[in-house]
């Protein structure tokens, strides 16, 4: 049984474990450590105590697969960590 949403991606890069919310565009990394814990937590059980902060955190931003739908009308439409670079005023 998967873990996550349906929209939810899974990308390794490096040591790190990233999920990504292709509808929302929120992500977060994980350790590979964490990413085994959380793919052998049973869905039909509460979250072990060492993982309840994190799958409270993953349900806050919609990923996995009991969380409720986003509200998209809520989110901020545009977000980045890339840095805008406005022309100089003289161009």
């Amino acid at each position: 049984m998967r873990r996550f949403s349906d929209d939810v991606e899974t990308l390794v890069v490096g040591p790190q474990v990233v999920l990504y919310h292709s509808r929302t565009g929120r992500r977060i990394q994980l350790s590979r450590d964490s990413m085994v814990e959380l793919e052998d937590w049973d869905p039909r059980l509460l979250p072990p105590p060492t993982l309840e902060p994190l799958a409270k955190r993953l349900t806050q931003l919609h990923m996995l697969k009991d969380s409720p739908p986003p509200d998209y009308a809520s989110l901020i439409p545009v977000r980045s960590n890339l840095v805008l670079l406005l022309p100089d005023e003289g161009d």
